[in-house]
């Protein structure tokens, strides 16, 4: 299960999408590694996030690996016989169970069942901004994890019907300022695969955070809303 995805808007009172990621190829290539990525995310929370009117808290993890043109990202598609969000392109995740301890527990777990993740070949760096999407009624955690060179993943959930790596430089150079039900977002359009939705936002609040690593840069809507 993925928190839902196509209703998804950008956080009010954010002003837009920030500046284009110009600077995140060439950061990418000069060698990104957990050690100058962790200090730019936030702490991982220690329970369920604050949640409201019926709120679900639900996780996503936003798994790293190395690769030949820096660190790349796994993105899995939605199977196409899926009643809801079908053919579209997620992060491994979904919503909390009673069993899990904290937000990483539930994005751990999830990526085990849809990408047979093993949870002992993730290094846990952090966290970025939590995502309210009212009209699945979540509350969203991203996780952000860095593979072991051993971790393997295949598709282990008829929830997905693919999956692979995509740079990070990559995804600097793709993003696309969008509208989103007359709202400004990010999309990525992909060889082959379109990203947006929270996917989208959760992808553009990590590329944010690596324009400048002198600095943790503050969310200027720590609280943030997306308008149903």
């Amino acid at each position: 299960m993925t928190p839902a995805d196509e209703e998804s808007q950008p956080p009010a009172g954010t002003g837009g999408p920030p500046p284009p990621f110009r600077g995140v190829h060439l950061l990418c290539r000069s060698g990104l590694t957990p050690a100058r990525l962790a200090p730019l995310l936030d702490p991982l929370p220690a329970g369920p996030p604050e949640c409201r009117d019926g709120e679900r808290p639900a996780a996503v993890l936003l798994a790293l690996r190395p690769g030949r043109c820096g660190p790349e990202v796994l993105l899995v598609r939605r199977a196409a016989h899926l009643d809801e969000h079908a053919g579209q392109i997620a992060l491994p995740g979904g919503r909390m169970d009673p069993g899990d301890a904290h937000p990483a527990a539930t994005a751990l777990r999830e990526a085990q069942e849809e990408v047979r993740l093993d949870p002992g070949q993730v290094r846990l760096l952090g966290a970025l901004g939590t995502i309210r999407v009212p009209v699945s009624r979540h509350h969203v955690v991203p996780v952000v994890g860095w593979l072991d060179e051993e971790a393997r993943v295949a598709l282990g959930s008829a929830e997905s019907s693919e999956l692979w790596f995509t740079p990070v430089a990559d995804l600097a150079e793709l993003a696309q300022p969008a509208r989103l039900h007359g709202q400004a977002a990010w999309e990525f359009p992909l060889p082959g695969a379109r990203v947006w939705g929270m996917t989208a936002w959760v992808l553009g609040d990590f590329l944010r955070r690596l324009e400048d690593l002198d600095r943790r840069p503050a969310d200027p809507d720590p609280d943030r809303q997306f308008a149903g």
